[in-house]
């Protein structure tokens, strides 16, 4: 959504009944479930794919926040999802990587924004896929990479990239013909982001990326419930999975959750509305910490979009409107059956998180900056 529409979106939501009171307490419940009960249905023949059988929404509004949970968990006997549901989050996770590697960037200083990934992953070393790339061309998705590389194993279409390891990266990396053209233009890119992960497990020791994860950004905010490889979930923690529906022609059935190899960091994480929760307290500045100097370079934009929006550390910013300046937002969607949308702004500190279990779902990021300009409009506690 642009600029233009997005402003467009809020003033029509701000002329609508009962909005911009700035005496009235925000119902926050009340505001999201306006917004995404439309986008629900649980019936067990899901054919419509402008609905999700359930949604789960992480909501900031200055000093309010919630969690909530509508439709079910799966489309035959599931249950209403809440925050404890474990729904995949797809491409959000590439937002994630951004941050560790700004996190890197300022913190530790051992991993510097111009590093050649070769320097981090020498097996790669002198291939035409890496010359020239930096990690941070790979995180402004400017390497010159495809999206995905041609060798995957494919063995399941739910999740066509499980089990690809690095020598078979080496070897789409080494077998190309001419040397990628970095720094030329934007080219959205998981296997870029996959390749800046696995840059970046080398370099802090980390055993894959569920590992980085837990060695940076869980240590660092005390999070749970966050899981960057599906494996790496815990039998326990299984019970609480909504079940994905993924695309089979017109119609919805059952999926999983998706894997992707040595390039989980693209796309693999697993977690939950209350962790999206709490990571949009520390996204928005709601919530300071350590992490503080590393979330303003995470954002720093770096390079431009075609859209003419910008591109910052694998997390997009978009000039803001109703007086937020700018808005940052990321989509995911995996072909195993989830999607998730992030949209937040700093100032005022508003935010929202969408998960659904539906695959390659434009409904989420419709909610999601539905939910953001509806709140936007909202006086409350925030101005």
């Amino acid at each position: 959504m642009r600029r233009t529409e997005l402003l467009a979106l809020a003033l029509a939501l701000a002329l609508s009944p009962g909005c911009g009171d700035e005496d009235a307490a925000v119902d926050l419940q009340q505001e999201v479930a306006s917004i995404v009960s439309g986008y629900v249905d649980t019936a067990a023949a899901l054919t419509d794919q402008t609905k999700t059988p359930g949604v789960v929404v992480a909501a900031l509004h200055g000093a309010r926040s919630g969690v909530f949970g509508f439709g079910a968990t799966r489309v035959s006997g599931g249950r209403t999802p809440d925050g404890d549901t474990l729904f995949q989050i797809g491409s959000v996770s590439k937002a994630l990587t951004g941050l560790v590697l700004a996190r890197e960037l300022i913190g530790s200083k051992q991993v510097k924004a111009t590093d050649l990934v070769e320097t981090h992953l020498p097996a790669l070393k002198g291939s035409n896929g890496t010359k020239g790339v930096t990690l941070e061309l790979l995180a402004s998705h400017h390497s010159g990479l495809v999206s995905m590389p041609t060798n995957l194993p494919k063995k399941d279409p739910l999740s066509p990239a499980e089990g690809y390891a690095l020598p078979a990266l080496k070897a789409y990396l080494t077998g190309l013909k001419t040397p990628v053209q970095p720094d030329k233009a934007y080219r959205y890119s998981n296997l870029g982001i996959g390749l800046l992960s696995l840059a970046l497990e080398k370099k802090l020791g980390a055993s894959g990326y569920h590992g980085l994860l837990q060695a940076t950004l869980v240590k660092d905010l005390g999070l749970t419930d966050i899981w960057g490889q599906v494996a790496s979930i815990p039998a326990a923690a299984q019970g609480r999975a909504a079940t994905g529906y993924a695309l089979k022609g017109s119609q919805r059935v059952e999926g999983k959750f998706s894997q992707m190899g040595v390039l989980a960091g693209a796309g693999e994480i697993v977690t939950t509305g209350k962790t999206m929760l709490a990571l949009l307290r520390v996204f928005t500045g709601q919530k300071t910490g350590d992490l503080d100097a590393a979330i303003a370079e995470w954002i720093r934009p770096l390079r431009a979009m075609p859209s003419g929006d910008k591109i910052a550390h694998a997390v997009e910013v978009v000039p803001g409107v109703l007086g937020a300046e700018p808005i940052y937002k990321k989509s995911g969607n995996t072909v195993g059956g989830f999607s998730a949308f992030v949209i937040f702004t700093r100032t005022p500190a508003v935010g929202v998180v969408v998960m659904t279990n539906a695959a390659s779902y434009k409904g989420a990021k419709t909610m999601g900056e539905s939910l953001l300009a509806r709140l936007l409009t909202l006086q409350g506690d925030i101005f």
